[in-house]
């Protein structure tokens, strides 16, 4: 499932990011077919997007460094992964690809929209539906291939972590907070009122 999620969110990123590739832009080549350096661009904002949407304390703690790495590998999986399906003789229906278009056209408010969308982007609707294509041949693929791998059940997982439960163990971890009260050094009867407030709420910590 991670897999397949990554591939959708990597093709969305060339659906409506990508433009036509030039030859002095073209970064990597696999099997003859072109990435070029926007596509890579693209793919690793994606997966950052991806990140912070599914983790936003990531845009505090900080992002991987390898990200663009990461795209680049899964883009090189992705033109792979195309190869083999069009090797299984793989192919996607017409009105498949019009049931995603349609999908994919109605996030829009109307068709000026995305058609101004399609303009500034630089790409087509041909495009757009070739690219939505070439999705729904890698999910074909995926579900193909995971059909032949046996799942795992909720009692096998349990068995296998009883069985290893000390490679699962870590050092204790400690979450420490602290709490401010504000107050005027000026005033002797307001710092003690709050330092006798502190008090309370050390005790009532402390007592659970």
């Amino acid at each position: 499932m991670i897999a397949k999620k990554i591939l959708l969110v990597l093709w969305a990123a060339i659906l409506f990011f990508g433009c036509a590739k030039k030859q002095a832009d073209v970064a990597i080549k696999v099997n003859g077919k072109s990435i070029s350096k926007a596509d890579i661009a693209n793919a690793t904002e994606m997966i950052k997007q991806s990140i912070l949407s599914t983790f936003p304390e990531k845009s505090l703690e900080g992002l991987p460094e390898n990200l663009e790495k990461e795209a680049v590998q899964q883009l090189i999986a992705n033109e792979l992964m195309l190869e083999e399906a069009k090797n299984r003789n793989i192919s996607i229906a017409p009105s498949t690809v019009d049931q995603i278009f349609n999908q994919f056209k109605s996030r829009f408010a109307d068709t000026a929209l995305f058609n101004r969308q399609l303009l500034e982007s630089g790409q087509t609707e041909s495009g757009i539906r070739a690219e939505m294509e070439k999705g729904a041949m890698l999910d074909s693929l995926l579900k193909e291939v995971l059909q032949g791998i046996d799942s795992t059940s909720e009692q096998e997982c349990k068995d296998f972590y009883n069985e290893n439960s000390s490679k699962f163990t870590g050092a204790p971890r400690i979450r420490v907070s602290q709490i401010f009260f504000k107050a005027d050094t000026s005033d002797k009867q307001k710092m003690e009122n709050v330092r006798k407030k502190a008090t309370g709420v050390l005790s009532q910590i402390k007592s659970g």
